[in-house]
């Protein structure tokens, strides 16, 4: 994991059993195939959470040692409606911590690791006693099987209020959106999750998740690692099925896990809310600065940590914040941006300077480091004073580890693409007093309102355009180095995109798609022939109406009728018998094509499909993407023409 100071978001998955736990199915597994797996699913911090026990602590904390964040902790059922609640520890407690703490509530060790095991103690009770030993609660799986469906509204307040209960587990995101899905709908979600789950058993589900869906607490989604899917006994392979994102400190501790789940808008995010387009932090942000002998480390190296999260330096009056501002502009080399600030530029250049009486922090040997995180390129920018010569030198590291060396006279220029600003305190009092100077720099940093604005720009000068290429091709010959670094990241980009897999992928679900509507035609056409049957016999045939014969005819006309009654009689025998043949094939037809190869192909499709788009994003997103960056590399290349 990249280092950041200060605050940083994890993968977490704080509710998971080891071979610890009864149910758990393959007793074979080891700690070290146990953390494997967690590192394999991209996991930062993870706990142990089995069933009325911590024996599995201390062999999962020996595995993971230096490689993943593991909260001790245990799953415990709690009272007479058997809810269950995660109890979590700080980091640095073990397993005897846990199993003392199970002591305390009454859960011994003859009774430990079973689900069914329970303390008498109400969740309530139990989320106190955790707090009292310095650990947390978490409402289990609220929305599920040993959920909060059993308690009374009066009691779901209070979980929701209650100081020491600091979040809730769901797992049902259908049942979390704006729209509920109809009864009908549900039972065909729950049947995918289940085996045999009637409406009486999850409707309390759905009654539980409406009320908790907009409660100001933290909605937290973890695995509970399933040994496969509808199995409710744990296994190896369901640990970071499902995740949520939490920000913490560099240090993991149970504070900072506490601090987290106590500001659920801004330092939680769970799996409904995360898609592959979740940034974490800005694409461009300074990482850090090193500045070596000035007046202050004489013959010593000070290295300042940026958080890419933080856009602002803050400190006390006298704690240093103007002179680090001033050092990453002269590190920077924008101080050109100063010309209509006189009383910071006369300050900034009285600073950046070699001491000279009371002005003046440089020695004749100060230099200093900037590094600068652009997408997955850093960025090291080297100033050195020499004794007032001022020397300048960048070099740009890609993901693939090349390196790029920019020619000093290129690097002021280079640098301007970053669009890094800086603002003193007083120039952002400035700022403030123009209207509209806020609303106009906030506008520079929405890409869709530049485009609007440049596609503008052209329009309007249109009639130059002849003079724009000139103009272009003479900015293009001086600026070589910036092509070459943007052609190579953008070719960096075009790789990762597998374009004949993702081609594979669309044309197999092409052919999918056109054989399903074959295959749905036919079947609708049964359909319309059965329902046109049902049509035909409910026609009603009008008998003679003997009124409207003479009496001496009165025989006759009944035994028409008679005949006619008989006729009809047996001819809706004869289509009750069609439809019913017709229909039966119809579910006959359906029963084999599930069973088909083609159908099996289908499913296996679906997966792929389903896989490519977790790794990637949309397919088709992804073919418009490496479209983009192929037209950019023809413009660049194009650009770089006049070179040769």
């Amino acid at each position: 994991m990249e280092e950041i100071k200060g605050l940083r978001w994890y993968k977490s998955d704080l509710h998971l059993h080891t071979t610890a736990s009864e149910c758990f199915t393959d007793k074979s597994v080891t700690a070290e195939q146990w953390v494997q797996k967690c590192l394999e699913e991209g996991l930062h911090c993870v706990a142990v959470t089995d069933h009325n026990t911590g024996n599995g602590i201390d062999e999962i904390k020996a595995a993971a040692e230096g490689k993943i964040v593991v909260f001790p902790g245990v799953e415990v059922t709690c009272g007479d409606s058997k809810q269950h609640v995660l109890v979590l520890f700080d980091p640095s407690k073990d397993s005897s911590y846990v199993n003392e703490f199970l002591n305390y509530i009454e859960i011994f060790d003859e009774h430990r690791a079973k689900e069914l095991t329970s303390t008498n103690l109400s969740i309530f009770e139990v989320a106190e006693k955790a707090s009292l030993r310095d650990g947390i609660a978490i409402a289990a799986h609220i929305d599920q099987f040993s959920g909060l469906s059993p308690l009374s509204h009066q009691n779901k307040e209070r979980v929701c209020s209650h100081k020491d209960i600091l979040g809730v587990q769901v797992v049902h995101e259908f049942l979390y959106q704006d729209r509920l899905p109809t009864d009908e709908e549900l039972q065909t979600l729950f049947d995918s999750c289940y085996n045999n789950v009637p409406r009486e058993t999850w409707h309390p589900w759905v009654s539980t998740a409406s009320f908790f869906k907009n409660q100001d607490l933290a909605k937290l989604t973890f695995s509970d690692n399933p040994a496969a899917p509808k199995d409710s006994k744990h296994g190896l392979n369901g640990i970071g099925s499902r995740f949520t994102w939490i920000k913490m400190d560099e240090g993991i501790t149970i504070q900072s896990l506490k601090q987290a789940l106590l500001m659920p808008k801004i330092r939680i995010i769970n799996d409904f809310d995360f898609n592959t387009d979740t940034k974490f932090n800005a694409n461009t942000y300074i990482k850090s600065l090193k500045i070596e002998d000035t007046i202050y480390n004489q013959g010593e190296t000070s290295v300042i940590n940026f958080n890419p999260q933080l856009t602002t330096i803050i400190g006390g009056r006298g704690t240093g914040k103007s002179g680090i501002l001033r050092m990453i502009r002269n590190s920077l080399n924008k101080i050109d941006e100063l010309e209509n600030h006189e009383d910071i530029l006369k300050d900034h250049a009285e600073f950046c300077c070699k001491k000279t009486g009371e002005l003046g922090v440089f020695t004749s040997q100060t230099k200093s480091s900037i590094k600068i995180v652009d997408g997955e390129s850093n960025y090291k920018l080297n100033f050195d004073y020499n004794d007032g010569k001022l020397n300048y030198d960048l070099t740009v590291e890609y993901s693939n580890g090349e390196r790029t060396e920019i020619p000093p006279n290129e690097i002021k220029m280079f640098l301007e693409k970053l669009n890094i600003n800086l603002f003193s305190q007083k120039q952002i009092y400035d700022i403030a007093k123009r209207p509209d100077a806020l609303r106009n720099f906030i506008d520079l940093s929405i890409p869709e309102l530049e485009i609007k604005k440049q596609e503008l720009d052209l329009l309007l000068n249109s009639y130059n355009n002849n003079l724009y290429k000139i103009l272009k091709y003479e900015d293009t010959l001086s600026k070589k180095s910036s092509l070459e670094v943007s052609l190579k990241e953008l070719e960096l980009q075009k790789e990762k995109i597998n374009i004949p897999i993702v081609t594979e992928i669309l044309e197999s679900d092409k052919k999918f798609t056109e054989e399903n509507i074959a295959f749905q035609i036919l079947l609708n056409s049964i359909s319309k022939k059965i329902e046109m049957l049902q049509a035909v016999l409910k026609i009603d045939i009008e008998l003679l109406n003997k009124e409207q014969f003479r009496t001496e005819y009165e025989e006759e006309i009944n035994q028409i009728n008679s005949n006619v009654q008989g006729y009809i009689s047996s001819h809706n025998e004869i289509l009750k018998s069609e439809i019913k043949s017709l229909t039966d094939f119809k579910d006959t037809l359906l029963h084999n094509l599930k069973k088909s190869e083609w159908n099996k192909n289908l499913l296996e499709h679906n997966e792929k499909l389903e896989i490519k788009q977790r790794e990637q994003g949309d397919i088709n997103q992804l073919l418009t993407q490496r479209k983009l960056i192929s037209e950019k590399i023809q413009i660049i290349t194009k650009e770089r023409k006049p070179e040769l």
